[in-house]
């Protein structure tokens, strides 16, 4: 049987045509089966007289208004955020007030700067407020890591199941474990050597990871940290694209190469706090520690 001309909406053909008519029956919005009250097409189909009372309205499809998300900016409530300390308050205040729950932070520096031990304290003073760290480690074994938290003072056996960690460079092995831990603080490091099944050149690779760790930690209301390197003129790898991504950037240098001085600064943006803000350290045996100090 062919379809015809000027008659209803069918759901056999979804056209115009007279052979199914006595089939179906159309409103405005839907076509429904004049036996089984079944909706059998939805769309702009033409008014009949020969609705069927008690057929329930169904909305199409192709004519749903989408729910008006808009709204006047004085509507909008804007939430205390809550922050982590970083134990040093002068660290907290480069920050703005600490690290923001939800706030993922790139931070880079020269070899030898100290960014290593610097987060390395961060986490043991996290541990100590009673939260949790996920240390995911693809550059250091996980003996090393120990060995540079006990450095700094920090004795993992008087806080069980408090410090996690997993030396590997598989980053989605590493998602995987922040979503089930679901810490408080997360450090990646560093951004250079994880992949991601999910991404494929060296700087897709850092921007998705980047751009993934923010999600999580926005998500999950987790601080974060994401460790680079630096390039030979000083500029942090990937930070011309991943920057974008994240909410803080951060960059630690030396005040020269044998000095034991060295300066955390702001590297172009900072979300929650001063756009400008920095703070000297010195460095000793137990890890940085914040001094005041003007660069000659």
């Amino acid at each position: 049987m062919e379809c015809e001309t000027n008659t209803i909406h069918c759901k056999y053909c979804f056209g115009i045509c007279t052979v199914h008519k006595s089939k179906s029956i159309t409103t405005s919005d839907q076509v429904i089966d004049s036996l089984s009250n079944e909706v059998i097409y939805t769309g702009n189909a033409l008014a009949s007289e020969n609705i069927e009372s008690g057929a329930k309205p169904v909305q199409s499809f192709f004519n749903k208004k989408p729910k008006r998300a808009y709204k006047s900016l004085e509507n909008v409530i804007v939430q205390q955020r809550e922050t982590i300390s970083t134990g040093m308050a002068e660290f907290d205040a480069v920050l703005g007030n600490g690290i923001v729950r939800g706030c993922a932070i790139f931070i880079g520096g020269n070899p030898g700067a100290g960014k290593s031990t610097l987060i390395m304290q961060v986490c043991a003073n996290t541990i100590r407020q009673g939260e949790i760290v996920y240390y995911a480690n693809g550059e250091e074994s996980e003996e090393r890591v120990r060995i540079c938290a006990e450095r700094v003072g920090f004795d993992p056996t008087q806080y069980p199941n408090k410090f996690f960690l997993e030396y590997s460079n598989d980053y989605d092995r590493h998602r995987e474990a922040i979503l089930d831990i679901k810490p408080s603080l997360v450090i990646i490091d560093s951004a250079q050597v994880m992949k991601s099944a999910n991404a494929t050149s060296s700087t897709d690779q850092i921007c998705y990871i980047a751009l993934d760790l923010q999600f999580i930690s926005d998500k999950y209301k987790i601080g974060s940290f994401l460790i680079s390197h630096v390039t030979k003129d000083g500029v942090l790898i990937g930070s011309n694209k991943a920057l974008h991504m994240v909410d803080v950037g951060l960059f630690l240098r030396k005040e020269h190469e044998t000095s034991k001085f060295v300066c955390l600064s702001i590297y172009e943006k900072n979300r929650f706090g001063p756009p400008d803000g920095e703070q000297w350290f010195e460095t000793k045996a137990k890890g940085l520690f914040p001094i005041d100090h003007e660069e000659e």
